[in-house]
Order: structure tokens, then C-alpha cells, then sequence
């Protein structure tokens, strides 16, 4: 079965359940009906636009490249401009006569031209500046235009350059070590344009920017901040989405990807401070804002709150999923209590650690979604490598602790599901 071809898979779906009695004929024929009407076969014509696109982009460069001495500088300001009006001119008449994912190459097409004239126009009058200033303007440019042409591929562009730019700001391109918060407003306008184009493409790559945004700023400054307030914001997003789960009122079933990815940044996060041990929790990194560790608690705290309304919430209105939402409100709690008056015990960070991998496989066998119990799996396998290289203090004591952990695991396997069972009952 062809997995990519969304069309050909549900055709494929309504056939298996007619051979095995699951539907009706009638039934099948107007799934078939509904399905042809609302899903387009895509043209073949598509990889050869695609393929003439990039061909195009190559060309241009090493059309440049290769006339770029013997050209003046007018004639090649000239060159530039002209190659970006004709890839924009191109896209328009495509937007206006179809089809319009082959205008949308062009978009993009026209973006990478761009991108390339900034850099070669500054380049010819040597201009003076910081190359990241020069990414920030070929990034603004490409979201200007995505949202201008409701481009995805270009919105999709405008990510990743900013991202690039939040990189470039950091000690591997530089010698920046403080919060970039401008990053999160830059990627709070992405999300709600990708969230208005419906682009999922682009929302797996805001939520991979995120993730680097964590942990660059994990890895550059203080973790104070980064442990207390972006581990919590994981739990109360968890929770939060759990509860958009139900609702399916705003991400267009994108809640449970989404869930995915905070498991991973709240995982990696355990992670570092297992491995720091805590020790450099409060080391002073150079923050562009100066907050309190008690303003820093404080705002932990708040945000574990919310958290347990959400708990609330569920538990009171019977939400489908309020068994998940408690956990992530319970592992706020206790995440707030450990970074709060026990930050620097190994081994109950090592506990919390393996619980909560112990949660998100639990959590992906109850709602049936494969990719959380693989990261539970390869969060605890890693998690065991962790602490048996880190050894918390003695070869014994890391034994004693695998024994501990194992009897926990193994007895509340097989006690836990009956307290459970008991509960539900006399509820």
C-alpha cells in the first residue's frame, strides 16, 4: 500500500472492510463517492515541476557564478532582480491559472532568490553587518511572502531560516549566551500563520525549532530557569493537549504529534539534569533579564496550578482522557517539589526520570498510538545507560538501585491494576 498517497490509502481501507464484511456495498460506495470528491488525484506533472524547479535554482547559481567576474555590477543587480521578478511573475500567473502547488514552487523559488540577492548584493557594494541581520531579513522577506501568497513550502523556508538565525546567535556561531526570547515571538507568529494554512509539514518543523530553542538555552545559560519553568510548561502542554484531544476544536488532529515532541523536550530535559546532577542549576549564566530564583519559583508554581486545574477539570467533566491529564498534573507536582527543595538528589531525579518514561509508554498503550510507547522504551533504555555510567557514587549502589527499581515496577505491574480496578468500582 502506498503509505504517502492519502487517496489511494483510504480507497485501499474501504475495500479491506467490504471483504470483510465491516461495511455494506452501500455503505462503500459512498465512502468511495466522498473520498474522490473531496481528495484530487495528484498529477504526475507534479515531480517534474519539482524537479525543473530545483534545476532551475541550481542553474541560477552556477549561471552566476560562472559570469560573476566578467560582469559589472550594474548588469549583475540587474540579473538578480530581473531572476526575482520572473520567478514572481511565474508563480502569480500559476496562482491565477493553476495548479496551484506548482505556484507555490515558484514562491519558493522566488524566496531562494532572494535570499541569494541579499547576500550577493552585499557582497558587491560591501556592505558592512552581521550575516545573522542578513538571515533575519531573508527570513522575515520569506514569511512576508508565504503569507501573502498562502505558501506553505515558503512559510515552511521562513522556519527554518529563523531557526538558523537563532543559531547563529549562540556560542557555536558566536559569543551571544543569553535567553533568545525574540526567537519565541518570531515562532509564535510562524505557528499561528502555519495554524491558519493548516500546514502540518511546517508545525513538525516549529515544534523541532522549539526543541532546539530549549536546548541550545539549556546548553548557553542558566539552567535555573530553563529546568523550573520550561519542564513545567511541558507537563501543563501535555495536559493541555490531552484535553484538545477531546475537544479536537483547534489543531486539526495534530494534538497527538504534538504531544510527541513535548515528551521528547520534557525526556531530554530529565535528562540534563540527571547528567548535571543538579550542580549547575544555579551557576551564573550570562541571562539578558535578571529574575529571582524565588520570581522563578513562583512562576513554576503558577504554572503547575494550571496544570492541576486542567486535572480538575477533566476529573469533575469525565473527559476521555483525564487519566493522562492527572499524571501530567501529579509529575508537575512533582517535578515543582524535586527543583524546588531536592534538586540536587541523584537519585530521586534518577526515580522521577524512569517514571515518567514508565508513563509515556503507559500513556501510548492506552490511547493506542505507537510512537509514545517507542519513546518511552528508548527514553528508559537510555535512562538505565545514564545511571549505570553516572554509577551514583559505587558499581553497588547502582545494583541496589536497579533491584529497587525492578521490584517497584514489577509489583506495581501487578498490584496497581487491581487498587485501580477496585477504585473505578466504588466510583
Amino acid at each position: 500500500m502506498a503509505f504517502w498517497n492519502k487517496k489511494h490509502t483510504l480507497l485501499s481501507a474501504v475495500d479491506d472492510w467490504v471483504d470483510r464484511n465491516v461495511i455494506n456495498t452501500t455503505i462503500a460506495d459512498s465512502l468511495r463517492l466522498d473520498v474522490n470528491e473531496n481528495i484530487p488525484t495528484r498529477s504526475f506533472a507534479y515531480i517534474p515541476i519539482l524537479l525543473g524547479v530545483i534545476c532551475l535554482a541550481f542553474g541560477f547559481v552556477t549561471f552566476v557564478a560562472a559570469n560573476w567576474d566578467a560582469m559589472s555590477s550594474l548588469a549583475r543587480v540587474v540579473l538578480l532582480i530581473a531572476s526575482l521578478l520572473a520567478s514572481w511573475v511565474v508563480a502569480i500567473y500559476l496562482m491565477a491559472r493553476g495548479p496551484n502547488w506548482a505556484a507555490q514552487l515558484f514562491v519558493l523559488l522566488a524566496c531562494c532568490i532572494f535570499g541569494a540577492s541579499i547576500m550577493l548584493i552585499a557582497q558587491i557594494y560591501h556592505m558592512q553587518g552581521e550575516p545573522r541581520d542578513a538571515v533575519w531579513l531573508w527570513a522575515a522577506g520569506t514569511i512576508l511572502a508565504a503569507v501573502l501568497t498562502r505558501s506553505s513550502p515558503a512559510l515552511a523556508l521562513g522556519v527554518i531560516l529563523i531557526t538558523l538565525w537563532l543559531l547563529m546567535d549562540y556560542p557555536l556561531f558566536s559569543r551571544r549566551q543569553d535567553l533568545s526570547f525574540e526567537y519565541l515571538i518570531y515562532w509564535l507568529v510562524c505557528a499561528v500563520i502555519a495554524w491558519w494554512l493548516a500546514s502540518r509539514f511546517t508545525a513538525h518543523l516549529l515544534m523541532i525549532g522549539l526543541a532546539i530553542w530549549i536546548l541550545v538555552s539549556a546548553l548557553s545559560t542558566s539552567w535555573f530557569f530553563i529546568l523550573n519553568v520550561v519542564l513545567l510548561i511541558g507537563f501543563f502542554g501535555i495536559a493541555a493537549l490531552l484535553l484538545e484531544l477531546d475537544l479536537k476544536a483547534w489543531l486539526n488532529e495534530f494534538e497527538k504529534t504534538a504531544i510527541a515532541y513535548l515528551l521528547l523536550i520534557v525526556s531530554m530535559l530529565q535528562m540534563f539534569w540527571f547528567l548535571t546532577g543538579g550542580k549547575s542549576l544555579l551557576r551564573g549564566g550570562s541571562v539578558s533579564f535578571e529574575l529571582s530564583s524565588m520570581t522563578v519559583l513562583w512562576l513554576s508554581a503558577i504554572i503547575c496550578l494550571l496544570t492541576v486545574g486542567f486535572a480538575v477539570y477533566a476529573y469533575l467533566k469525565n473527559v476521555e482522557h483525564r487519566y493522562d491529564i492527572v499524571v501530567s498534573a501529579l509529575f508537575a507536582f512533582i517535578a515543582l517539589v524535586l527543583l524546588s527543595f531536592f534538586q540536587f538528589s541523584t537519585i530521586l531525579i534518577a526515580i522521577f526520570m524512569l517514571a515518567t518514561q514508565v508513563w509515556i509508554i503507559r500513556m501510548g498503550w492506552r490511547l493506542e498510538y505507537r510512537p509514545y510507547s517507542v519513546i518511552g522504551f528508548l527514553g528508559f533504555a537510555v535512562a538505565m545507560l545514564f545511571i549505570y555510567f553516572k554509577t551514583m557514587g559505587s558499581l553497588m549502589n547502582t545494583s541496589l538501585f536497579y533491584f529497587g527499581a525492578g521490584l517497584i515496577l514489577v509489583i506495581g505491574a501487578i498490584v496497581l491494576p487491581k487498587v485501580l480496578k477496585k477504585w473505578g468500582a466504588t466510583s
